[in-house]
């Protein structure tokens, strides 16, 4: 195939020394795109430090978020510039990128979806009248796109229902991340009733459901320890209800912890716990899968797609502090089920979610639609 010109819009390339799971994925996809013979360059927010973690072919937008006019005008310099055969955008740049992707006459736009539109909703940040204005301009601006790719089956149905998507129009391709097991424990010491919860601390991670479920087995493992890794909005409640209900001693608020650390906590772990009330394809669950950690997590959005429920772990209602009591209780008695789901997981993230398997799919479906 003749070399085609990639222009790939994602935040976050420019943290030097911080590699959150989907900014990887599409570095990775980059640089797989660059090793047959294509021209890749990335646009990303904030703007890139001289030191970045790419050393060429990547650019940053003028704004810490790209929705403004001085973004367009970059964007269509920057498209014309490098006589961009296909634009691939994601999370915060796909307005812009569409639009100037329509203005060019770029024959290839593909816009990413990531998040599903309910989480967004639970969360709450905007009024309701603002949402549904911002959905109405999404429409306008979906219209300008050539494809869709939906990290999920249920971003599909989502694009579908609320943006009036044809299913046939969209491409379903997971989030990767590399092996990452050369660089942790490859038989990490289990602390054996220590289980941590991954996420930003929102109402749609529902790190309170998994508080209660710690309150109806506290008295039963004394020696239980959840630890709680993310910060936002919803952690001083999580830590009233801990005092509340009196498990306090048995949560550890972490914070937010690099990449690295956050892998080796889930390498320890007993369990990864995940009680969304909504969510799409949660990084959290790949990582856990790679280190070979069960995974116990809401039956909800795209979730039920990454593992198969009594293999890899559990997928319990949502909103049902029993059911996931008595699912965190039966891995907790049961060390060789623990042992089985947790090389389970490992076989399902090199199936499904190890990078150098799934970047070279995308990259064939990339050059099947640039053509």
């Amino acid at each position: 195939m003749n070399s085609r010109h990639f222009l790939i819009g994602i935040g976050g390339l420019a943290r030097s020394g911080h590699k959150p799971l989907v900014p990887a994925h599409f570095l990775a996809l980059g640089q797989g795109l660059r090793s047959r013979g294509h021209h890749v360059v990335f646009l990303t927010w904030p703007k890139a430090p001289k030191n970045d973690i790419v050393p060429s072919g990547i650019y940053g937008f003028p704004s810490p978020r790209p929705t403004h006019l001085v973004d367009l005008r970059f964007a269509l310099n920057r498209i014309k510039r490098e006589r961009a055969d296909a634009i691939l955008a994601n999370f915060g740049s796909v307005n812009i990128l569409m639009l100037a992707g329509w203005l060019t006459k770029v024959p290839v736009r593909i816009a990413w979806y990531h998040t599903l539109n309910e989480p967004i909703r639970l969360d709450g940040k905007k009024p309701a009248w603002q949402e549904s204005l911002l959905e109405f301009r999404k429409r306008l601006f979906y219209r300008l796109c050539t494809h869709f790719v939906s990290v999920s089956r249920a971003g599909v149905k989502d694009l579908a229902n609320i943006f009036h998507v044809p299913s046939a129009r969209v491409q379903v391709l997971h989030n990767s991340m590399p092996d990452p097991k050369p660089g942790i424990d490859s038989s990490p010491v289990r602390e054996a009733q220590t289980l941590v919860c991954v996420g930003r601390f929102d109402v749609c991670k529902g790190q309170d459901v998994l508080i209660k479920a710690i309150s109806l087995l506290h008295n039963q493992y004394p020696d239980l320890v959840v630890k709680f890794i993310g910060d936002g909005g919803m952690m001083t409640k999580c830590q009233g209800l801990a005092r509340e209900l009196e498990v306090e001693e048995h949560c550890q608020f972490l914070g937010s912890l690099p990449n690295q650390e956050v892998l080796y906590q889930l390498a320890q772990a007993s369990a990864s716990v995940l009680p969304s009330r909504n969510d799409n394809l949660p990084s959290t669950v790949i990582e856990a899968l790679a280190v070979g950690t069960p995974v116990i997590a809401s039956r909800v959005g795209g979730i039920p797609e990454m593992f198969h429920d009594g293999k890899e772990g559990f997928l319990v209602p949502r909103e049902d502090p029993v059911a996931l009591a008595n699912c965190i209780a039966r891995l907790l008695r049961e060390d060789e089920l623990r042992r089985q789901m947790g090389e389970e997981s490992r076989c399902r993230f090199l199936e499904a979610f190890e990078s150098s398997k799934v970047v070279p799919r995308q990259a064939d479906w990339l050059e099947s639609v640039v053509c």
